[in-house]
């Protein structure tokens, strides 16, 4: 990786940054291939971003890793990872 190739929301860990930051990137750097990578919560805040890509003509790749949840929030809600992950079971039927 190159300096200034990656784009991550710091300290506050906003969800849904991640289509919109994509598709800035790509505006501003169109020679560049850009991958978006997210969580399916993050993805759901931003989604509709997607019609925006698509009708500007702007290519790019979005990964979405899927949890079913909203991981760490759901991790300091319930006091503790082994938790979330035995809520996140029940809730969650693939």
């Amino acid at each position: 990786m190159t300096s200034n190739t990656c784009i991550i929301s710091n300290g506050f860990a906003t969800m849904g940054i991640v289509l919109p930051g994509a598709i800035a990137a790509k505006l501003i750097y169109p020679e560049k291939r850009v991958l978006a990578v997210t969580g399916d919560g993050g993805f759901m805040m931003n989604s509709k971003e997607l019609e925006t890509a698509k009708r500007l003509g702007i290519p790019i790749v979005v990964l979405i890793f899927n949890d079913c949840s909203y991981g760490l929030n759901m991790q300091r809600a319930l006091g503790s990872k082994d938790t979330a992950l035995k809520k996140q079971r029940i809730f969650c039927r693939h």
